[in-house]
């Protein structure tokens, strides 16, 4: 009796594989994005925490050096939004290119059964032939 063998079992381990991968790489999108959210936030505090400042600062060298200092984090806190908006894209495009690995592995799942399923019919009758023949006393 033959053993089941998958025909595109190797298309299979590789989909496998880079389904693995690209999980990761989205796994480092995310990270990152968390990671650009923590710093918009950190820059937030910041900004508040100046403009509480300034609010007692007493010399106008003071007040200029608060508000210098509050423009810097404003121009921070923008471009940190763009690098947001374009890892959020990064993680689209990420999501998108992972679920159609995804669905590519299910396909070759789906195929690998039905040809187990045809496997074991090919074997049932070969068991089956071969208990008629034992039966009948052909052997």
């Amino acid at each position: 009796m033959k053993k089941f063998k998958f025909s595109l079992e190797t298309l299979l381990k590789i989909t496998t594989a880079t389904e693995k991968e690209q999980k990761s790489i989205l796994a480092g999108i995310n990270n990152e994005i968390n990671h650009i959210n923590s710093l918009i936030e950190k820059n937030r505090n910041a900004t508040l925490a100046a403009l509480d400042e300034s609010a007692g600062s007493v010399t106008l060298f003071d007040f200029t050096r608060y508000n210098n200092y509050i423009e810097y984090l404003k121009k921070k806190r923008e471009e940190l939004a763009l690098m947001l908006v374009q890892k959020e894209f990064e993680r689209e495009n990420a999501q998108k290119k992972l679920i159609e690995i995804m669905t590519k592995r299910k396909s070759y799942e789906k195929l690998r059964e039905k040809q187990f399923e045809i496997y074991k019919k090919e074997v049932e009758a070969e068991e089956a032939k071969l208990l008629d023949d034992y039966m009948s006393g052909k052997r």
